[in-house]
């Protein structure tokens, strides 16, 4: 029996650590008597006012190095997980034009919406959800600490 499984990174911004452990985390619940064929998409989104096959630097360096960590994944499974870029416009829009599997797990920020799109894609869904470090807030002490009192 076959088990389709897609992982989708929904931030280039995420931790490649983060995809990793998603893939090793698939593969190590993979049961023994069936073939869990593991498919990780690294969407490349592009503004309308860009062509689909034109890209910024900064994003390809971001999509190598999930790319990277995913890759280096499961090489002693069988078969390897498939990492591949793919060009869209959303998230969103690559959930609802993709076909149907049998579990997704999200990587990244998963808002209502790309969550409602993921059930059209399995019944089974799973959100990893990345912890982006924010930028310290101006001023330094919190505003409790900086009132008088």
């Amino acid at each position: 029996m076959r088990r389709y499984v897609l992982i989708v990174c929904t931030d280039t911004r995420a931790e490649p650590r983060l995809l990793g452990e998603a893939v090793d985390e698939v593969l190590a619940r993979a049961k023994r008597d069936e073939v869990t064929v593991v498919r990780v998409i690294l969407p490349a989104i592009l503004p309308p006012t860009l062509p689909i096959s034109a890209g910024p630097l900064r994003l390809a360096e971001r999509i190598e190095r999930l790319r990277a960590a995913a890759g280096e994944r499961g090489t002693s499974h069988t078969p390897r997980p498939r990492v591949e870029v793919v060009p869209c416009r959303s998230v969103r829009a690559l959930l609802r034009a993709h076909p149907r599997v049998d579990a997704l797990v999200l990587v990244g920020g998963a808002g209502w919406g790309l969550r409602r799109a993921a059930q059209g894609v399995a019944a089974d869904v799973a959100v990893m959800p990345s912890r982006r470090v924010g930028r310290p807030k101006p001023g330094g002490a919190p505003l409790h600490e900086a009132l008088p009192g």
